[in-house]
């Protein structure tokens, strides 16, 4: 491909989520169109306007920098749904305080079972309501897409999933403009096995019948699959097998080039995230750290445990802590714009990383915080909470080299070298005045938004 070529090309990409929000959502289509302009390709953005009421996205310097010279169109919301969304928020927030309702004397992993079994019952009737009303919006949002695209002529338009206006767009642009290559890129399944195992009634099996029939027709209209993960790849039918590829999510060293980072004189432990009512269990790290300590081989005036995120999220985490009394040694620091968070990992001592999974023959969700962690260049240890073995997560830390896996199906093997390699990494600290970090470069290099995107270029060419 020449230069010229490739500036020959327009692209569009579809969105939800895009900078300057601080938000997960809006870093790949972000860093895609930050690269793909960098390739010398002519990119344009369609996306939602999510100011309003229900939603709160601070604003990241870092994706506005990246965005600097994109045309970016956003598209608001009908008035009517964003007071509908508010009312839906607030019903939604039951869930939060029966979260917080956790009782102080039963077992940790028999609360979080009783929350997620409650949850499971109070999102049979949610999943109705919830869409019904994001699908108004997703129509409305794809109706007036079209019709601001309706005279623009891309050579390659990507949609990015989840928020399925963006497909909607990538259906009916399609179907007008025949030429153009299409690719879907899915962060989640467009049917979620999740929401699928736990919804129920005629009404719910309806919906589930005509997610699947969506997803077929998605499918054989596009030109190209890509999933963020191994595991979502396997999800789309064999039939598709040459339309579908991996492309994770990744890093970029750009991201952290201003941040002047004060190492942390504390032992720290780096904690980012929901808590997924209680799924995302580090029980093993705080008994692990618990054992050390009555040994007499770690001093707790030495030790912290740093989280960042939501209150009812941290009333889960101080839970588990507690069952080991940690708790007086773990804080809360709140939610944190981007940067924020990028500072806090890059000064702890190690960061940890939180898996699970629901969906029998799976292997686990893959949180694309991993890629951050990749950057600060901090080991990190990841714990993979379920009946999982070898996880897609734990064999990314091992192939990398980026710290120690931990998982329950394998407690009685992993929890000894759990314990030894925090040790080993505390008399490191200790002795050296830090932890080491040892990772695998050229594995580490693969997720490299600028490599990445070199792979979407190759694909975007291929057509």
């Amino acid at each position: 491909m020449t230069e010229n070529e490739s500036k020959s090309k327009k692209i569009l990409i579809v969105c939800t989520a895009f900078a300057p929000e601080s938000e997960a959502a809006s870093v790949r289509p972000t860093k895609f169109a930050k690269y793909l302009k960098l390739r010398g390709y002519n990119v344009s953005v369609i996306t939602e306007d999510r100011s309003g009421i229900g939603y709160s996205f601070p604003h990241d310097h870092i994706l506005q920098r990246d965005s600097e010279g994109i045309k970016v169109t956003r598209i608001k919301s009908p008035w009517y749904y964003k007071y509908l969304y508010y009312l839906y928020t607030k019903f939604l927030s039951l869930n939060n305080k029966k979260v917080s309702a956790v009782g102080k004397d039963t077992d940790l992993k028999k609360k979080g079972n009783i929350i997620f079994s409650w949850f499971l019952q109070f999102f049979k009737v949610a999943i109705n309501i919830g869409y019904t009303l994001a699908d108004l919006k997703r129509r409305n949002l794809a109706k007036k897409a079209i019709k601001a695209l309706r005279y623009s002529k891309y050579d390659v338009i990507i949609t990015s999933y989840p928020e399925r206006f963006s497909l909607y767009v990538g259906l009916k642009y399609k179907e007008t403009f025949k030429n153009t290559a299409w690719i879907v890129d899915l962060r989640d399944p467009i049917v979620d096995p999740i929401a699928g195992s736990m919804s129920h009634g005629e009404k719910a099996a309806k919906l589930v019948k005509k997610d699947e029939d969506f997803e077929r027709l998605v499918y054989k209209k596009c030109d190209f699959i890509l999933s963020v993960t191994s595991n979502m790849n396997t999800l789309i039918p064999d039939q598709y097998s040459e339309k579908k590829t991996v492309l994770t999510n990744g890093f970029d060293v750009d991201d952290n080039r201003d941040i002047i980072v004060e190492q942390n004189k504390s032992f720290s432990f780096c904690l980012i995230g929901s808590m997924y009512i209680g799924k995302r269990d580090y029980s093993a790290i705080f008994q692990a750290v618990h054992e050390l300590y009555v040994d007499g081989h770690i001093d707790i005036n030495n030790l912290e445990f740093v989280y960042c995120g939501f209150d009812y999220d941290f009333r889960m985490c101080i839970a588990q802590a507690k069952e080991y009394s940690l708790d007086t040694v773990l804080a809360n620091i709140g939610r944190l714009p981007r940067h924020e968070l990028m500072k806090i990992q890059m000064s702890s001592s190690i960061l940890l990383i939180g898996g699970f999974d629901i969906i029998e023959r799976s292997t686990g969700n893959l949180p694309c915080k991993i890629y951050e962690y990749m950057m600060a260049k901090r080991p990190v240890i990841s714990v993979m909470n379920g009946s999982i073995i070898n996880a897609e997560l734990s064999q990314m830390i091992e192939k990398c080299n980026l710290g120690f896996a931990f998982e329950y199906s394998q407690i009685e093997a992993h929890f000894p070298l759990l314990k030894e390699y925090i040790l080993n990494q505390y008399k490191s600290f200790i002795k050296n005045g830090d932890v080491y970090y040892l990772p695998n470069e050229q594995e580490v290099d693969k997720y490299n938004h600028k490599n990445l995107v070199k792979k979407l270029s190759e694909i975007i060419e291929s057509k």
